[in-house]
């Protein structure tokens, strides 16, 4: 080894530990000394690993890259602009993340102030504002709903809906690695959550199991569009810093270690990590340090998915070592046409989903001559009570709806409900032509179970109703109840579009989400309440599963006030 390379080998080796340690590093020195090409473009790449590891944490798994300490927190806000901020939830090297109640919407969201003190460590505040407000105008079940974005009492924040449930990778930590199906499904709706910000013009740049969460209910969300997430797809030269700098260093793309910028085909690499780690918990390049990383990858030798896991399906592996295949070209060109090879992995797991909610009640059902439907009851249940009502605003008044009652277009419905016991409640909503809507539990509503208590519940919530926004005919409304949770309709109801939201009602008893989800469901063959005796007006005395239905006249030439 000669002396110059002696020296470059030193420069290296001082910048990795300065990175591990997470000290500041001198690159233009380090640059100024090293003498040769290829030290100038490890040193590149060591600069954008750096700017990585000090916007993220690690993440949990069998590498060991270090995260720097976390810097001491100053006074909590206790406002930013018209939010009041109720508690802290979380932060990073970018900035703080709060719950916080928004007086307009009259409800909680999450709020993700920028820290003033990080220049250089992310974008611009003003490209951090301009992206958050294109995020806004995402709208699709499996990303998280963002708010708006903007400067307020001198920070950038970005607000967003508060989601309740736990991420992939807690899940995964808890429960170990998941079948090839189940990351399938996940990986099909990440795919259908990509496509909806592709096509806005914007890549992800961070998708990670740290950043998927399972709502409860069973809803993949696509979480986190925070600073070092925004990043455009079709203006980022390749040697702009922001659109190196963003990501995890497991996830990210090969070529982004080589100063390329992010783009459609890096969020499905990193998709194609997520699932590679669904399965094995593990990574397909790993490294003890972010030298060593940086080495793999550029090495282009990523850990086979089948050594790991020889039982995995042939098409399941294929599809995801298709993502993560080193070379952008080989890649999926775009997230619908990753989806399609996953449903194909799935098999009938996937393409049978529409049907699986008839399924879930009726598999397990006893249907009866009068045509009611119930479900074996458990040991110590016993029998209980209930009485459902279903409402419809007139003005300040409320008028029960019967079976054959017609509504219209602008309708305003709400359900009282009341058991005397404790009691897990799912409500659906199904047209003439079979498309469902989950009514209840939804975001900001009550949550199961509803607990026993003398006054009636009013459902989705007091002050909240559902409104009708479409003329299909007719309407059921399906209500289930049971002691204890029901996992199989749950896992279900989950892939239905849920009631929209606004500040006093819920919008949209039909097919709010005009995805493929909404159409695929549609089509359904056979009607979940065909077969479902009618709710009765007065109370009733139950022994195992509350399963009725309450069957509305709405033909498309009314159309009703609003």
């Amino acid at each position: 080894m000669t002396g110059g390379e002696r020296g470059d080998q030193a420069i290296l080796e001082s910048i990795a530990c300065a990175i591990a340690d997470g000290h500041p590093v001198d690159w233009s020195d380090a640059e100024e000394k090293a003498t040769s090409d290829r030290t100038r473009l490890l040193l590149k790449r060591l600069r954008a690993a750096a700017r990585v590891a000090t916007a993220h944490r690690v993440p949990s798994g069998n590498a060991t890259l270090p995260a720097p300490p976390e810097s001491p927190r100053s006074a909590e806000p206790t406002r930013w602009g018209s939010l009041a901020i109720v508690s802290r939830i979380g932060g990073g090297a970018f900035g703080d993340v709060f719950v916080a109640r928004d007086p307009a919407l009259d409800r909680d969201v999450a709020l993700k102030l920028l820290k003033p003190d990080a220049p250089g460590a992310r974008p611009s505040d003003d490209r951090v504002v301009t992206e958050g407000r294109a995020l806004a105008r995402v709208r699709h079940g499996n990303v998280v709903t963002v708010f708006g974005a903007d400067r307020r009492d001198g920070r950038v924040g970005i607000w967003m809906e508060l989601v309740h449930g736990r991420t992939l990778e807690e899940i995964l930590v808890e429960h170990g690695p998941l079948g090839a199906k189940e990351a399938a499904g996940i990986g099909a709706d990440l795919c259908r959550a990509l496509a909806a910000v592709h096509a806005e013009g914007l890549v992800h740049a961070d998708v990670k199991t740290q950043n998927v969460v399972r709502e409860i209910g069973g809803r993949i969300l696509l979480m986190d569009f925070g600073a070092s997430a925004l990043a455009r797809s079709d203006d980022a030269p390749p040697d702009d810093e922001e659109a190196v700098n963003a990501g995890t260093p497991h996830y990210m793309a090969p070529e982004l270690f080589r100063g390329s910028p992010v783009s459609a085909r890096t969020d499905l690499y990193s998709l194609g990590v997520l699932l590679y780690r669904l399965v094995t918990g593990s990574y397909p390049v790993t490294g003890t340090t972010l030298v060593e990383l940086i080495g793999r990858h550029a090495a282009a030798r990523p850990r086979p998915l089948r050594d790991l896991r020889p039982d995995l399906p042939a098409d399941f592996v294929a599809a995801v070592e298709k993502a993560i295949a080193p070379d952008p070209a080989e890649r999926y060109a775009s997230a619908g046409e990753m989806e399609r090879a996953l449903a194909s992995t799935a098999g009938v797991a996937l393409r049978s989903r529409r049907t699986r909610l008839v399924a879930a009640l009726a598999a397990a059902a006893l249907v009866l001559a009068a045509g009611a439907i119930y479900l074996a009851a458990r040991p110590g249940w016993g029998a209980y009570r209930v009485t459902a009502r279903l409402f419809k605003l007139e003005g300040d008044a409320k008028r029960p709806l019967v079976s054959g009652d017609a509504v219209a277009r602008g309708d305003r419905l709400f359900l009282e409900f009341h058991a005397s016991r404790a009691l897990h409640v799912y409500v659906v909503n199904e047209d003439a032509a079979g498309a469902r809507t989950v009514l209840f539990p939804t975001k900001d509503t009550l949550q199961n179970p509803l607990p026993e208590r003398e006054d009636p519940f009013v459902l989705p919530k007091d002050e909240m109703h559902w409104r009708i926004d479409t003329s299909a005919g007719a309407e059921d409304i399906l209500i289930v109840a049971s002691p204890t949770a029901m996992p199989a309709l749950i896992e279900e109801i989950a892939a239905i579009p849920r009631a929209g939201e606004a500040t006093t009602r819920l919008r949209g008893i039909l097919g709010l989400e005009e995805g493929p989800d909404a159409r695929a469901l549609a089509t359904a063959s056979g009607r979940l309440c065909d077969a479902v005796q009618a709710l009765a007006e007065g109370s009733e005395s139950v022994t195992g599963v509350f399963v009725r239905k309450i069957r509305l006249d709405n033909p498309a030439n009314r159309e009703g006030g609003r």
